[in-house]
């Protein structure tokens, strides 16, 4: 066995210095002791892909939809936000909700959020609502969408609707 050695205090070194193995402590490698261009592989760090997403154009009636959004690839991950957003806001009686849904493993899709976001007439066009996630826990295969539902019978159903999912993805 080699014999231990021990530094206490600072140390300068130049030229090269060689090591096998070295054990950092918890939380030693911050963002500014990694160099500009540092080349990470993608295998090595957290992903937080936003995936937005325009389910209707500007003009376009808001109506009941399903739409996938995303696979997940990473080996674990988590829910981060999930917004949504109208080009003109419903009025008199006329509402919708925008859903998040998972389906793990191929199981039935169920919903992530405590409940989905409601757009009534006393919302603004162009103003983003968040959704409050309950289960926010990703695995790698987990699928992601959106599920939109309407309802109302008088005046006019909103038009336009983007949505953007931040989850987070560790390597695989």
């Amino acid at each position: 066995m080699a014999a231990a050695s021990r530094i206490e205090g600072s140390a300068h070194f130049t030229g090269t210095l060689t090591a096998n193995a070295i054990t950092l402590p918890d939380g030693c490698v911050d963002d500014d002791a990694v160099a500009v261009g540092a080349q990470i592989a993608a295998s090595k760090v957290f992903h937080q892909p936003p995936v937005s997403r325009q389910l209707f154009e500007s003009s376009t009636t808001v109506a009941a939809k399903d739409e996938l959004l995303s696979i997940i690839y990473g080996a674990t991950g988590s829910i981060v936000a999930f917004r949504a957003a109208c080009a003109v806001a419903p009025t008199d009686d006329h509402t919708f909700t925008v859903d998040l849904q998972k389906s793990t493993s191929g199981g039935a899709f169920a919903s992530v959020l405590v409940d989905p976001i409601e757009f009534t007439v006393s919302d603004t066009a162009r103003v983003a609502k968040s959704g409050t996630v309950e289960t926010a826990s990703l695995v790698v295969g987990d699928i992601l969408k959106t599920v939109v539902a309407v309802t109302g019978t008088t005046g006019t159903q909103a038009t336009g609707l983007v949505v953007t999912l931040t989850h987070t993805e560790s390597p695989s």
